[in-house]
Formats: structure tokens, C-alpha cells, sequence
């Protein structure tokens, strides 16, 4: 009986939900291909919110794809990124990925490169006043695409953001396909994309793509004094290829905000941002804890039970009473 029930204490331990325990990823990469083949890749990985504070809030990376020797000296490929989440309340990527592919050569590999920031982490939003606010989560970027290919080349930009706790919840996913056709997008970029000139240290000032956009994401109310957590769920691809065409191809993205947090008041919607404190945590604690500890405590319990039935047993047996 006792295995038993040190057995079912044991499954019940097991069957804690996984929040329980802390969780933070902060991963920044960068990737390149150019056309010899040559690959580079720097990645940078942190797993716990201890590294990233020592780290400074700060990830850099950059990857450099060489060219072919005996082909054109523009067959290679760079990328770079960027995160600095420095002040939490408004994280900063920034990020540069350029593709180049000449006419001809020996060889006909992909020219790509590749920016890549995944976010796992979670933020401690506390209200510092006695009033309730509303604590509103938004995201912004502004990029710059180029593509002068007479047969094929693109660049994809693909964000998707996750959330916990909001209202609403909006700007989950959005892609931009640019190619010699011009600018395709879907999802939450689907109206900010416009024509611009873009400039080029090789190939000079060419016809491109804008990219700017404002994503409102949701909100929560926070009452006074109190403090409420929020899981985040984020993930940004950048890339930039040529597969069979000639030319090049751009992404340059400058002053892109992956989060901002702000506050409003509920009644007036005057700004507050003053007002709350947000800090980088690991993922969000449970809400309620007695839950599991009391199905812990429950086998426990019935252990004693047991030990004392059983001593009561041995009492019987010893004054001579039917058992």
C-alpha cells in the first residue's frame, strides 16, 4: 500500500504543468551562402535570463558568404542582426541582409542570406499608482528592399507574435515577397508597402520597396499596486536570395521595434507610460499553485492514514481484539 501511494505522489509530481518551471530563449542568428559554395553562420544563444543580463540586453551577429574566384567579384552574400532589448519597454532589432549574383559563372548554388531572431521570455508589467491603467503592446518596423533581376530573386520578411493575457490580439503573422514582378504581401504588412529608391554601394541608387508598419497587438487592464506577467512569443525571418537570376537582392532593416509597451488611462486615455515598471523575467509563473501542492499532499496524507490504521491493527492483535 505504501509503494502504491509513494508511486501515485510521484505521478502527481510529474504532472505539474511545465509553467512551473522557468523558461527564457533569446536567440539571434545570422546566415549566409554565397557562390563557390561557401556557408557561414553566427549564432548567438542565450538560455537564461542571467546570461542575457551579463551579456548587456545585447546580441550581434554576422555571417559572410565569400564568391567564386574565378567568377565575378559579386557573388557573395552578408547578413547582419541585431537585438538590443537594453530598455524592455521598447526592444530594438535591427538587421541587414544583402544578396549578390553576377552574370554567368561555374557555378549555379543559391545565393541567400538569413536574419533570424526567436524570443522566449516573459514580462512583469507593475503598476506603481493606486489607479488601474491599461497596458497596451504594440510593434513597428520600417525596412528597404531591392531587387533589380530580370529572372528571379526575393526577399521574405516573416514576423509572428504571441502574446498571453491580452484583450485583443492582433499582427500575428505577416510575409513580403519582392521580386522582378515587384512587391507582394500579406498578413499585417499588406497596405505598408510603397515604392522608394534605395541606394547600393555596387550597384547605385536603384528602384525598391519601403516597408513601414504599426502593429497593435493588445491590451490588459493592470489595477493599482498590482502586478501582472505576460509570456512573449516571437519570431522574425529575414531573407534574401537569388536562386537562377542576376543582380541583387536587399533587405536593410533600421530602427525596427519588436515590442513597446506603453500604458493609457482607462477613463481618459491620457499617456501613463510613467506609470508601470516593465522587467524581463523567465515565462510566467503559475497563477495558482495550491492546485498541485494539494495533490502532492493528498497522497501524503493518505499515507499517515495509513501508518496509523495499520498501528491501530497492531494495537488490536497485541490487547487480544478481533481485528
Amino acid at each position: 500500500m505504501r509503494s502504491r501511494i509513494l508511486a501515485y505522489a510521484a505521478v502527481i509530481v510529474a504532472l505539474i504543468p511545465l509553467s512551473a518551471h522557468a523558461g527564457f530563449t533569446v536567440s539571434v542568428t545570422s546566415l549566409a551562402q554565397g557562390n563557390i559554395p561557401t556557408h557561414q553562420e553566427d549564432n548567438r544563444r542565450y538560455a537564461s535570463l542571467a546570461d542575457w543580463t551579463s551579456a548587456g540586453f545585447v546580441a550581434t551577429t554576422h555571417a559572410h558568404a565569400d564568391r567564386d574566384a574565378f567568377d565575378s567579384p559579386f557573388d557573395g552574400a552578408d547578413a547582419t542582426a541585431v537585438f538590443d532589448q537594453s530598455n524592455p519597454t521598447n526592444a530594438v532589432l535591427r538587421s541587414k541582409v544583402v544578396a549578390r549574383r553576377f552574370y554567368g559563372g561555374r557555378y549555379q548554388n543559391i545565393v541567400w542570406a538569413q536574419s533570424i531572431f526567436s524570443l522566449n521570455y516573459g514580462l512583469q508589467i507593475e503598476n506603481l499608482t493606486g489607479s488601474p491603467v491599461d497596458v497596451n503592446f504594440a510593434g513597428e518596423m520600417h525596412g528597404l528592399f531591392a531587387t533589380p533581376v530580370r529572372d528571379f530573386a526575393h526577399v521574405q520578411a516573416e514576423e509572428k507574435v504571441h502574446l498571453t493575457g491580452l484583450t485583443t490580439t492582433g499582427g500575428d503573422k505577416g510575409s513580403l515577397f519582392v521580386n522582378f514582378d515587384g512587391a507582394k504581401s500579406d498578413g499585417l504588412w499588406s497596405s505598408f508597402v510603397h515604392p522608394a529608391k534605395v541606394h547600393d554601394d555596387i550597384y547605385g541608387t536603384i528602384d525598391g520597396f519601403e516597408l513601414n508598419s504599426f502593429e497593435y497587438y493588445g491590451s490588459r487592464s493592470v489595477a493599482g499596486g498590482a502586478i501582472v506577467f505576460s509570456d512573449v512569443d516571437y519570431d522574425l525571418l529575414l531573407t534574401a536570395d537569388l536562386d537562377i537570376g542576376n543582380g541583387l537582392a536587399l533587405v536593410d532593416f533600421t530602427n525596427t521595434g519588436h515590442l513597446i509597451v506603453t500604458a493609457t488611462d482607462p477613463f481618459t486615455g491620457a499617456d501613463r507610460s510613467s506609470d508601470i515598471l516593465v522587467t524581463l523575467v523567465p515565462i510566467v509563473p503559475p497563477v495558482s499553485v495550491p492546485e498541485p501542492i494539494g495533490l502532492i499532499l493528498l497522497p501524503l496524507g493518505a499515507l499517515a492514514l495509513t501508518r496509523r490504521h495499520h498501528a491501530h491493527r497492531v494495537q488490536q492483535r497485541q490487547d487480544g481484539s478481533p481485528p
